[in-house]
C-alpha cells in the first residue's frame, strides 16, 4: 500500500498554516481561488500559499499616506495590474469627484453638455426657419422695387428681424408684413 503524500494539508490544517479561519479556506476552496486534490480536498500549502496571494483580495487598511493622492496624478494602468487598494481609492476618487460636478450643478456652476446641445439645437432651427423665410417675404416686394438703397435696407430689417426672433423676440420692433 502506498503512503499518502506528507506535503498535502487538511482544511482545517492549512487554515493553522496560513493563520486564518477554517472558514476562510473553505471560501477559498469553494470559490476556487485554491487548488485542492482527491475527494479528501486536501492542499498543497505551496501551491494554496501563491494562489491565495494572487485570487484573494486584500483587506482593507485605515486610511493612510497614499491614499491622499489627487485624482490627477492617477496614471492609467491596466486593470490586471491594479491591486484592491489602487481600484477603490481611484472608485473613492471618481465618487467624490461625482459628487462635487453634481454640486456644481446644482448650483448652476457647471452645465451639462446634452443641455447645451439641446438648446443649441433648436436655436439653430429657430434660424434657419427664420432666415428662409426672408425670400418668401421678400421677393415680391424687392420685384417691385428699383431703388437699390431701398431693397438694401429692406433686407437689412428682415436679416435683423430674423435674428431677433433667434433671441427669442416674437415680432421684434412690429416690422411684422
Amino acid at each position: 500500500m502506498t503512503q499518502p503524500d506528507t506535503t498535502l494539508l487538511k482544511q482545517a490544517e492549512y487554515a493553522r498554516h496560513r493563520h486564518c479561519s477554517r472558514e476562510a479556506v473553505r471560501n477559498a476552496v469553494a470559490s476556487g481561488r485554491i487548488t485542492t486534490f482527491g475527494p479528501d480536498k486536501l492542499i498543497d500549502p505551496e501551491l494554496a500559499d501563491t494562489q491565495w496571494q494572487r485570487n484573494t483580495r486584500v483587506r482593507v487598511r485605515s486610511a493612510s499616506a497614499d491614499n491622499t493622492i489627487p485624482a490627477a496624478n492617477v496614471p492609467p494602468v491596466a486593470a490586471a495590474s491594479v491591486s484592491y487598494d489602487e481600484a477603490r481609492r481611484r472608485r473613492e476618487l471618481a465618487e467624490a469627484s461625482m459628487a462635487e460636478m453634481k454640486q456644481e450643478e446644482l448650483s448652476g456652476d457647471l452645465i451639462r453638455v446634452d443641455v447645451i446641445t439641446r438648446h443649441l439645437a433648436r436655436k439653430i432651427a429657430t434660424m434657419r426657419d427664420a432666415f428662409l423665410q426672408i425670400p418668401l417675404r421678400l421677393a415680391p416686394v424687392i420685384a417691385a422695387e428699383t431703388d437699390q438703397a431701398k431693397i438694401h435696407a429692406m433686407l437689412e430689417t428682415e436679416i435683423v428681424r430674423a435674428m431677433a426672433l433667434v433671441n427669442g423676440a416674437t415680432d421684434p420692433e412690429g416690422t411684422a408684413p
